[in-house]
């Protein structure tokens, strides 16, 4: 299963994020106030898991220790700030999945690419998207990295 864009909102306000990763087990976590008992979890391989409400909107990712790589360079064509993306389910699979960390930036490849459409953000986070499939997540800000 892939995350497919199926729209845009913009938003007035700032979302909370809360972020962590603990070094000794390699675990990254990030939980947004769409996190509720009623989020699905879907998993993504090494060690991946994206949670999404009914209407596709992220509530958690956490990923128990996933791939390290080093920094991809990658271009960003459109960035769009204060916007949530709401997302669909496809039938694809996302591959190899992998962690970029860089000083307090932890870069989730989903589907590694070096061409962005779009970039999507709001709060902390950013959502990479090309041709219409999350394929990367920016996450600034990580509250606790305990070693």
């Amino acid at each position: 299963m892939v995350l497919k864009l199926k729209e845009t909102r913009q938003v007035t306000k700032d979302f909370t994020h809360q972020s962590s990763y603990i070094k000794s087990v390699k675990t990254l976590n990030v939980v947004t106030e769409f996190m509720t008992d009623d989020t699905i979890p879907y998993q993504v391989p090494n060690g991946g898991c994206i949670w999404l409400n009914e209407k596709g909107i992220i509530g958690e990712i956490e990923f128990i220790h996933p791939k390290e790589t080093q920094p991809n360079q990658f271009n960003i064509i459109k960035k769009l700030e204060s916007f949530i993306p709401l997302f669909e389910l496809d039938k694809d699979e996302y591959e190899n999945t992998s962690l970029e960390i860089k000083e307090n930036i932890f870069l989730v490849w989903l589907k590694k690419t070096h061409s962005i459409d779009v970039s999507i953000s709001y709060g902390d986070v950013s959502y990479l998207i090309s041709k219409n499939i999350l394929c990367g997540l920016i996450i600034r800000k990580v509250i606790s990295q305990i070693n």
